[in-house]
């Protein structure tokens, strides 16, 4: 497994703070503690070029590629009639030209491989629109139009592309100021952050059947040990 992440800001209008060299680390711990191979490397995936060096550095270290998750995004929030082009641009850029320069990097070593899957993550708000949120939105929609062409391009050489799409999720893309604002209508509230997040997980949790403002990251991507199937037991031979 390779995991590939800029680990530093990608942008100005950004309220949430950036992962980190920490975080990519973090991920090479848990994965080799559950038994993986793990390799890493920082780049930017605005970047084509750089992905398709660390694309053909991985089929070099492991042997092949058979699946590419891209998952990167970022999110910022502003009115139409206020928005900075730094706001569109650099969402757009991020979130839909940046997956789509991941899966034209990888997409010919899963040809070479004979097939293999691409998996990318969408949301909700790109289904539905998001108030204040048009770029995050915009972006998140382009990306269910591109997984779907891919899959129509792709499926003669046994590939499949396939989005995740998922609500709210216990994540610091949905915990921070600048959300918690947004789900109240007001972006420029300024009540202390407990209290913006008391109010705010209010009303997702009166939407959700299951009463909850948000789910857990393994609702989405549990630990590949516990996503494994029970092994049957075997039966006594009678």
């Amino acid at each position: 497994m390779v995991g590939i992440d800029v680990a530093g800001a990608v942008s100005p209008v950004l309220e949430v703070a950036p992962a980190t060299v920490q975080d990519l680390d973090e991920t090479s711990r848990q994965v080799v503690d559950a038994g993986g191979r793990w390799a890493s490397r920082r780049l930017d995936q605005c970047d084509v070029g750089a992905l398709r060096e660390a694309a053909a550095w991985t089929v070099e270290r492991f042997g092949r590629i058979g699946i590419l998750f891209a998952n990167a995004g970022i999110q910022a929030f502003a009115p139409l009639l206020e928005m900075e082009d730094a706001h569109w641009h650099d969402q757009i850029d991020v979130n839909l030209t940046g997956t789509c320069n991941a899966i034209r990097a990888v997409a010919p070593c899963l040809v070479a491989n004979g097939g293999g899957r691409i998996i990318v993550t969408s949301s909700m708000q790109g289904r539905h629109g998001t108030k204040y949120g048009a770029a995050y939105s915009a972006s998140k929609g382009g990306l269910i139009g591109l997984v779907k062409s891919a899959a129509l391009e792709l499926g003669q050489y046994r590939i499949t592309a396939n989005a995740v799409i998922p609500g709210l999720i216990d994540a610091p893309l949905t915990r921070y100021r600048q959300r918690y604002a947004q789900a109240l209508d007001d972006l420029d509230d300024a009540a202390p952050l407990e209290e913006l997040e008391s109010v705010a997980k209010r009303r997702p949790a009166a939407r959700s059947p299951l009463g909850l403002p948000w789910l857990p990251p393994g609702s989405i991507a549990p630990s590949w040990p516990a996503a494994m199937p029970a092994r049957p037991r075997a039966r006594p031979v009678t």
